[in-house]
């Protein structure tokens, strides 16, 4: 009898010859044996880079479980939570760097080039310092690195001279250019990892790059490469309750009321990603500028500023700015009124007119009431916080440099 006859499978001669066999061994490895493996591998890691590493693995293995369903084995579940735990749960209130105008997280303090961005960030390193309040607000001083891409450090004695600095100032450490392009390099070609491990090592709180320009390599621009770029640095502040804040610039003026997050200059991307945003502005001849903040566990704020330059400080000051106090006295002498009155009255045109009185509406110094399809301006209820004095000078302020 043949063996097909006999039932037996038929077998097929190999390339070399001899025959095959009908079926292939089994080599895999036991789903518990290999959890035990990879655990012990993920184990075997740095304990800097092992959460990192274990992200990009899981990662991986997810991508190819449609093919290779035994790597479920070692994929962790996706942990989800639910709305009534979430509901249920006491959450400690958010921590701040400065109460009511630096929280932890993704900052960007930006303005138009020499307003005097840094002088008020080397302001706030003080404070760090010192522990003395910063515009009137109490901080919570901590260890602080200032990464000075634009200076030397030369210059950053003079302007800490020049803020009356304590000599043993210990809390503060500083980065330059140079050090800062040899040790840690831009943050989006490499940079990142080794400026994370930097924070950690150190303890800090605050950070400041300064600028945010000279940091990174990616398109200004481009919504991606900035997304790619600003969402890990984000993320890492907001897990590690640190502060990073960016020092940028503003775009040219639109001739529209001052928007911290519009204004930003470049993509988009830089004002959505991080969580607080303050914008410098100061018209050209005034002395008063306005510092405006927009943060997502904060009030807007719009702060009335002005340089004090025998301390080199930015102090809060009861003056209004030149318009804003204009529309205040004119609503003072003709009462409630329109827009369109209210420009009228004043000289000004109504686009410029009606962004100022929005602002004041917000600043609550001003109501408004509808009258038909007219919007109406009042006064709002006396506050003595702030004086209607109209600013003049003699000459130009002279440039924060």
């Amino acid at each position: 009898m043949s063996e097909k006859e006999a039932g037996v499978p038929a077998r097929t001669p190999t390339s070399e010859g001899s025959e095959s066999q009908s079926s292939k061994p089994n080599y895999s490895t036991p789903p518990q044996t290999m959890q035990v493996n990879y655990q012990t591998f993920v184990q075997s890691m740095p304990e800097d880079v092992r959460p990192m590493m274990q992200k990009a693995i899981q990662g991986v293995l997810r991508a190819r479980l449609n093919s290779s369903p035994e790597l479920a084995a070692l994929v962790a579940p996706v942990a989800v939570k639910s709305a009534q735990v979430i509901l249920q749960t006491d959450y400690p209130p958010p921590l701040t760097i400065v109460k009511n105008l630096l929280p932890v997280g993704l900052g960007t303090l930006s303005g138009r080039p020499k307003i005097g961005k840094s002088w008020l960030a080397l302001q706030l390193f003080r404070s760090m310092a010192t522990g003395e309040p910063f515009l009137g607000q109490e901080v919570t001083s901590s260890p602080s690195l200032y990464v000075a891409l634009e200076d030397s450090e030369s210059r950053l004695k003079q302007r800490m001279e020049a803020q009356a600095w304590p000599s043993d100032t210990s809390q503060v450490d500083f980065l330059c250019g140079k050090e800062f392009r040899e040790q840690v390099g831009l943050l989006d070609r490499g940079g990142l990892e080794i400026f994370k491990c930097l924070l950690i090592d150190k303890g800090y709180r605050l950070a400041v790059v300064d600028t945010f320009s000279r940091a990174l390599a990616a398109d200004q621009r481009d919504v991606g490469e900035i997304t790619l770029a600003l969402g890990p640095l984000q993320e890492f502040a907001m897990h590690q309750q640190i502060c990073i804040l960016l020092i940028d610039h503003h775009r040219k003026s639109s001739g529209l009321a001052p928007s911290p997050v519009d204004d930003i200059l470049g993509s988009t991307a830089k004002a959505g990603i991080p969580d607080v945003i303050l914008g410098i502005y100061r018209a050209q001849g005034q002395q008063v500028a306005t510092l405006e903040i927009v943060g997502r566990e904060l009030d807007q704020q719009s702060l009335p500023l002005i340089f004090n330059k025998e301390i080199c400080q930015w102090e809060i000051t009861n003056i209004l700015p030149q318009r804003k106090a204009e529309l205040l006295e004119v609503l003072a002498d003709i009462g409630p009124a329109s827009v369109s009155q209210i420009a009228s009255a004043i000289g000004q045109p109504i686009s410029h007119t009606s962004n100022r009185l929005k602002e004041l509406f917000i600043e609550n110094k001003l109501v408004r009431s509808k009258d038909g399809k007219n919007v109406v301006y009042a006064l709002a209820a006396l506050d003595d916080r702030y004086t209607i004095t109209t600013v003049t000078s003699n000459s130009q302020p002279e440039l924060l440099v």
